[in-house]
């Protein structure tokens, strides 16, 4: 049986820094984005240390999210590619990567080891992000996240008038 609720804490965790710190202190992203990381390694090192799962899945799920990224970095967005130094891409990949392994064990809880398998295998593969402009999914959620983080600046009057007359 596979200790699974450390895992969902350290993912809930993850998502609360990545995704609750830009919302409320956006001048503090980067705590989140950090934050994100390292609770992205303590699931790795629960999932590869705590869980109970056999080691051939433990180490064949760590092998797969690194050929998952691997073979990602050469299809996204050079922005991504190369960002940060071309690290930016492994730092995009660790959030997704851990929370899509928490779900698929959540999903495949009590049933036979071959759902599990197939559930690791299906989240990793679509877990890693993906190019901007790819995908209406990803350009919703960068339009949402945009708002959340940085509300429109508001124009001064004269200026909008000045649109309006020469267009």
């Amino acid at each position: 049986m596979i200790r699974i609720w450390p895992g969902v804490v350290a993912v809930v965790l993850q998502s609360l820094l990545w995704f609750g710190v830009p919302i409320v202190a956006p001048d503090y992203a980067i705590v989140g984005i950090l934050g994100a990381v390292v609770f992205g390694l303590v699931v790795v090192v629960w999932w590869l240390f705590f869980s109970r799962a056999p080691w051939t899945e433990r180490i064949g799920a760590i092998v797969l999210m690194v050929v998952a990224v691997m073979i990602n970095r050469s299809l996204v967005d050079p922005s991504i590619a190369g960002g940060a130094m071309g690290n930016l891409i492994y730092l995009l990949s660790i959030g997704p990567l851990c929370i899509a392994l928490v779900v698929a064990l959540l999903v495949s809880r009590n049933r036979p080891v071959w759902t599990r398998r197939v559930a690791i295998v299906t989240v990793s593969e679509n877990a890693t992000p993906e190019s901007p402009p790819s995908s209406t999914r990803s350009a919703i959620c960068r339009f949402c996240w945009r708002e959340l983080v940085r509300p429109p600046s508001r124009k001064p009057l004269s200026v909008l008038s000045a649109s309006r007359v020469m267009s």
